[in-house]
């Protein structure tokens, strides 16, 4: 199972045919053909080297249940469900798809009703026809068996079959995006175009390249936010101009602009005044206190300097909540401990050079993140902080590129524990970037960290290194100890724990 990087500790997007396949309890050829038969709800993402194939597991869950109530899924596998010919290709992306005084204010939005002006009319859903019913098997069986059939399937799963159809083209229900120049289009879970909108100039290209578009998140949330049973899209935007706007917007699932939100801000870090513009960097979808859903945005600073901004918005664009990182945002997660909603915010920590994780409880968030050294204390920012940051140290692969880790994902255990994911993906002179190589730590209920884990892909990578002679030794004794020991700020003070790591 890859490494879990959605916004909640429960299991996130499936990445790749095999664990849509695991997901499912099938095997890959079958998952293939009930995509293509059964419209199994697989999305795509270009990157310019191929697709990146995923699923949600709540997608999948609501077709499954409408599926077998159909007994469309009876049927028997394939014998050659295992053939990995089968995943070939597609899943060679598998992993991640496919960033004070301020004044900010959400760009007008349109009239409830009204449509903003470049986007298009929406396209019109097949008209569904009457349920197919499949043919009846089997030698010897008699003719008034398979009428039985035809009867007892049309009139008590009629209305099933209206269910599935309903989730298998939902016209209105977005599912996918393309930035396209200046224009963002939006589709549905069949490929057709359901509506467009244009910003004022080309998206900026991607100045990580190729490989670092598969490996981050796109600045995208398709998700229905406001539980009324349709999606809302959330999307980022970076002008290719030098001079252009950065903006979040938020739409209605037919396309009906909710905000436009920008960012003018001038914060300083130790001695040095960080001002507009700032970037568009992330989007997170989270769990919130009695159920509902929380929407956060991250922005950067355009110079690719470390300053982000964490801030949670509102359907209508009003910033809720904000905090200031002297590193990048790369994840956000809401949990429970002691009955008591938290947000956890995983950033890369600029101060210690190793990865951070933030703790506050949900309906504190606001000031800035501790450190120690001046350039990265924040000066200016308003009162207030996590209750608790815990940063995990830096090993040797991101010294080669004196980069830091990031905590990218969080799993809650059965024993109420938790497991995260420090990831130390880098690009390095061997040209390749290191997808997944992550340190995972267990941490106790109360988050105090008492085990370290390297995953095969990190071991991987420092062997790949290390082969290439930019390590001088193998992963060793000295690099599990290395492992430790986690800084932990908590009432103003740091401490050095100090855990075992797993062979």
């Amino acid at each position: 199972m890859a490494i879990p990087t959605s916004g909640d500790p429960r299991p996130g997007r499936l990445n790749g045919w095999k664990e849509i396949a695991a997901y499912l309890d099938r095997g890959v050829r079958t998952v293939q053909r009930w995509e293509k038969t059964l419209g199994l709800p697989v999305r795509r993402i270009g990157t310019g080297r191929g697709e990146v194939v995923f699923a949600l597991p709540e997608e999948l869950d609501a077709w499954r249940a409408a599926s077998e109530t159909m007994g469309d899924l009876s049927e028997k596998s394939d014998e050659l469900d295992t053939d990995e010919s089968a995943v070939k290709g597609a899943d060679d992306l598998e992993g991640h798809a496919a960033g004070r005084p301020h004044v900010q204010q959400p760009l007008p939005a349109p009239a409830e009703g009204a449509l903003p002006p470049e986007r298009s009319a929406p396209q019109s859903a097949p008209e569904t026809g009457a349920p197919a019913v499949s043919a009846v098997r089997g030698a010897g069986r008699r003719w008034w068996l398979a009428a039985a059939v035809l009867l007892a399937t049309t009139v008590a799963a009629g209305a099933g079959f209206l269910l599935w159809q309903a989730m298998r083209a939902p016209a209105s229900q977005p599912s996918d995006y393309l930035m396209d120049m200046d224009t963002l289009r939006v589709f549905d879970v069949q490929g057709r175009e359901l509506w467009t909108d244009r910003f004022p100039a080309p998206a900026a290209e991607d100045p990580y390249g190729e490989m670092w578009r598969a490996f981050l998140k796109d600045p995208v949330v398709i998700e229905d936010l406001d539980g009324d049973g349709s999606r809302e899209v959330i999307v980022g935007y970076r002008s290719g101009r030098p001079d252009g706007p950065s903006q979040f917007r938020g739409y209605r699932a037919s396309g009906q602009r909710l905000f436009s939100l920008g960012l003018e801000a001038s914060v300083r870090f130790g001695d040095t005044d960080y001002n507009s513009p700032w970037g568009a960097y992330r989007l997170f979808a989270t769990g919130a206190p009695g159920g509902g859903r929380w929407l956060w945005v991250a922005w950067t600073h355009d110079s690719g300097e470390f300053p982000c901004l964490l801030q949670r918005v509102s359907l209508q664009g009003k910033v809720e909540a904000e905090v200031w990182s002297a590193g990048y945002v790369e994840s956000v997660f809401y949990v429970e401990m002691g009955g008591t909603p938290h947000i956890l915010v995983g950033t890369a920590n600029n101060d210690h050079r190793g990865g951070g994780l933030a703790v506050f409880e949900a309906n504190a968030v606001g000031g800035s993140l501790p450190a120690e050294t001046w350039d990265k204390t924040c000066r200016t920012c308003a009162p207030g902080g996590p209750k608790k940051l815990l940063v995990f140290p830096q090993q040797d692969v991101m010294r080669l590129v004196a980069g830091n880790p990031s905590v990218m994902g969080l799993h809650r255990q059965k024993t109420g524990e938790f497991r995260i994911y420090v990831d130390h993906g880098a690009i390095t002179r061997l040209g390749a970037l290191q997808i997944g190589g992550a340190i995972a730590y267990d941490l106790a209920p109360d988050l105090t960290p008492v085990l370290a884990e390297f995953s095969p892909e990190y071991l991987a990578a420092h062997a790949r290194h290390h082969a290439a002679g930019l390590l001088d030794h193998p992963c060793n004794d000295a690099d599990r100890a290395a492992a430790w020991p986690v800084l932990v700020w908590e009432n103003g003070t740091w401490t050095k724990v100090t855990g075992k790591t797993d062979r």
